[in-house]
């Protein structure tokens, strides 16, 4: 596969800048969607237990 690859793009390297990009960007794009709020509700779940207890 990797090899294929290596040779694809050695064969067609302005393919790859054409679409490399947007597809690395939409993927950030869905981790910052998906991941980033599923990080701060787990912190912030735990921050409330915290205060929560403290009262």
């Amino acid at each position: 596969m990797s090899s294929n690859f290596e040779q694809i793009y050695a064969e067609h390297p302005e393919w790859f800048g054409e679409w490399y990009e947007p597809v690395v960007m939409l993927i950030l794009l869905i981790a910052l969607v998906l991941i980033i709020p599923y990080i701060y509700t787990e912190l912030f779940e735990e921050y409330v237990k915290q205060l929560s207890r403290k009262r």
